[in-house]
């Protein structure tokens, strides 16, 4: 018999939003405090399906917990948060897909939790828990805003800064996801990426998993957006005509975005000559239909059919390995290089010409250039290239400073011995 209880599935609706729905095998019944949760994050939230789905199996994973512990909702306390907290943790480090050390382990935990604080505020605010259930005295402990939402202009609901939920781990934030410090990738690491792409791999698959890399660290896309591009994207006649930079809108985007973005002239000629020289050429070979491409600009080496997220990433991944980085170290980190240079570029540019250079400016340049629209996602980007250029700023001046005191002293040196004075 099936240990299965609880299925998750993901279905259309008419509107062609997607809906989730949690099923209990056993009673035969949907979970509706799930269910209608989910519905909550798409329709008024407006949240991606992948981060509704992703956050779903996490609290499926909490409500297999209450079940087990037969705690009812209406008893949810600390005690139950802190349990789960510590068996989760204790798994998720035995656990074979756990990739790096004890920090690591507490903060994929920590992203459980807040989730599970997150749905437990919305149980209560819609009567589905008693009041008192959250909140700073409640069975769980939690600093909670007013529910009152703010509208962001990308038409997303946030809450408002101040939710502390004190049964987190304590994470040193240099080791926090994404993290702009965390994993620091050259130019060389780059280079030497793609000569072992060119080392191990046939021509075609070199040139697809050099050219993923470049669009991720050239225009930093996010790997949904770069698996997503077409090669009737990439015109030759519209490449030429293109002035300064050429426009492209990948067709997946973050949040179901259809923002349009500026990359280099020089990185759109590369893609047409590697679809020239590579693609076209590759498909011919193989005889891969049109229905089966569909023109997708990155094709699996397997099926000739669009490449699928996570093998580009175990790609990337897998030759940072390689190079001595850590697991886990990926595609995203070379969308952090693009983000740390163009943050770097930014600031020596409005020093420059006089303009605004403080954090907050800063980090809204890099949200609108790299398609966000929560400019603190990068208010950590702006910080660290403030800090860096003010240490090169200094050493450069004690050097300069070093440089005149060795001049001094030789003139000193040379006064002396003509029989003059130096003071």
């Amino acid at each position: 018999m099936s240990s299965i209880r609880y299925v998750l599935s993901q279905v259309p609706v008419q509107d062609g939003r997607p809906a989730f729905l949690v099923y209990d095998l056993k009673k035969e019944c949907i979970v509706r405090e799930l269910t209608d949760y989910a519905t909550y994050l798409i329709d008024e939230r407006n949240n991606s399906p992948l981060t509704v789905g992703q956050g779903l199996y996490q609290l499926v994973e909490f409500w297999k917990f209450l079940q087990h512990e037969e705690t009812g909702l209406h008893a949810i306390s600390n005690a139950t948060i802190r349990k789960f907290k510590v068996e989760n943790f204790r798994k998720v480090r035995k656990s074979k897909a756990h990739r790096g050390g004890e920090d690591q382990a507490k903060q994929t935990v920590n992203i459980k939790l807040e989730r599970i604080y997150q749905w437990i505020v919305w149980l209560q605010e819609t009567g589905r828990v008693p009041l008192g259930t959250i909140g700073r005295r409640g069975l769980v402990i939690a600093i909670i805003e007013s529910p009152v939402m703010r509208k962001r202009s990308s038409g997303s609901w946030v809450a408002k800064s101040g939710r502390k939920y004190p049964l987190l781990y304590k994470v040193s934030k240099r080791n926090a996801k994404h993290n702009a410090a965390a994993s620091v990738v050259t130019d060389q690491n780059v280079s030497d990426m793609m000569a072992r792409f060119s080392e191990l791999f046939e021509p075609f698959i070199a040139q697809r998993n050099s050219l993923f890399a470049d669009i991720a660290e050239s225009a930093g896309f996010r790997r949904g957006s770069i698996c997503s591009l077409r090669i009737d994207q990439f015109k030759i006649s519209e490449i030429e005509m293109a002035n300064g930079e050429y426009l492209v809108r990948p067709s997946k985007q973050k949040l179901g975005y259809t923002k349009t973005f500026g990359i280099e002239l020089s990185l759109a000629f590369r893609i047409y000559e590697f679809i020239e020289n590579y693609w076209k050429p590759w498909v011919k070979e193989h005889a891969i239909p049109q229905g089966v491409h569909e023109n997708a600009l990155f094709l699996s080496e397997k099926t000739g059919k669009p490449i699928l997220e996570r093998s580009m990433t175990q790609s990337i991944s897998r030759a940072f390995r390689s190079l001595g980085f850590d697991k886990g170290v990926g595609p995203h980190a070379l969308r952090g290089k693009f983000t740390s240079t163009f943050v770097d570029e930014e600031l020596a540019e409005r020093r420059e010409l006089g303009l605004d250079t403080s954090n907050r400016s800063i980090a809204a340049a890099a949200a609108m250039k790299l398609g966000h629209d929560d400019p603190d996602q990068f208010y950590r980007y702006a910080s660290s290239s403030q800090a860096r250029q003010a240490r090169i700023s200094r050493e450069g001046r004690l050097a300069e400073l070093k440089v005149l005191r060795e001049q001094v002293k030789s003139l000193q040196e040379r006064l002396r011995q003509m029989g003059g004075v130096a003071d």
